[in-house]
């Protein structure tokens, strides 16, 4: 069975990035993919991990802030030397590199309210991922600062369900309640809603301005093409190795942490 994080373009561009970062000072890049129904790392994978110089944690859709919690007291226990990217709301001082969420959100919103749209819908990610609660605080942010009512029913989380994605869309665009804007927190949600829009025969953006999150190769290649906003992966991937390799070099060094921001990249959608 083919494994899906070999298929996901944010995935590589993080991978990417370390290899970038670890080839300069003459490291080997493992990968191991998690295979555990939580998003915790095992006992099993604790034992494998002492055969590494170090770790570096990519957190997925399917970590909840438990499983991270968890996986760090585990990896602090076992003296293992790593860093965490992506997703990561907590408190521990670890070696961190993620992403702004919550400013995120609030982009989407400002950018959708400042395009004139005054009822605008989100399709989240997973319920249990902290970025998903981030970013949807960001949102509502940005629609209070605009004097946009959220409505609570213009708000679904996905579980990345591609047809739960549809039934929704469906369910938003009947008569007297369709959006005009829909922010989707993942860019692979942006097919679906497209399907669903133009089988109504509605058009983009006229009717209904899509703007998507991650910058993924399918933003030029569907029609319009998708306003985005960038998720830098690849500087992700590159400063989570430079701080995992700090850590190596002096292990008394205090943990830092980084939070990447985004950018828009206005295209045809919205």
């Amino acid at each position: 069975m083919r494994d899906p994080i070999f298929f996901n373009h944010f995935i590589a561009q993080v991978l990417s990035g370390i290899q970038a970062a670890i080839k300069e000072d003459g490291y080997h890049l493992m990968i191991y993919s998690h295979q555990a129904e939580t998003g915790r790392i095992t006992t099993g994978e604790v034992q494998q991990s002492r055969f590494a110089d170090g770790l570096i944690v990519l957190n997925t859709r399917m970590c909840t802030a438990q499983d991270q919690k968890n996986t760090i007291d585990t990896l602090n226990a076992a003296r293992i030397p790593f860093a965490m990217a992506n997703c990561y709301n907590g408190k521990d001082a670890i070696n961190y590199v993620g992403l702004d969420d919550y400013g995120t959100g609030r982009l989407g919103g400002e950018y959708l309210a400042k395009r004139k749209r005054r009822h605008i819908a989100l399709i989240s990610g997973a319920k249990s991922s902290p970025m998903s609660h981030a970013l949807l605080d960001g949102f509502q942010a940005a629609l209070k600062s605009a004097r946009i009512k959220f409505h609570p029913k213009l708000h679904v989380y996905s579980e990345y369900d591609p047809q739960r994605i549809r039934n929704q869309v469906a369910a938003w665009i009947q008569p007297g309640t369709r959006p005009d804007a829909i922010f989707c927190a993942d860019d692979q949600f942006v097919p679906d809603v497209y399907a669903v829009v133009q089988e109504f025969g509605l058009k983009i953006p006229e009717d209904v301005a899509v703007l998507g999150r991650g910058d993924m190769m399918l933003g030029t290649a569907v029609v319009p093409r998708l306003s985005t906003i960038a998720v830098p992966g690849y500087q992700m991937g590159k400063q989570a190795a430079e701080l995992l390799i700090r850590q190596l070099r002096n292990r008394t060094a205090k943990p830092k942490r980084i939070i990447l921001p985004c950018t828009l990249v206005p295209r045809e959608s919205a």
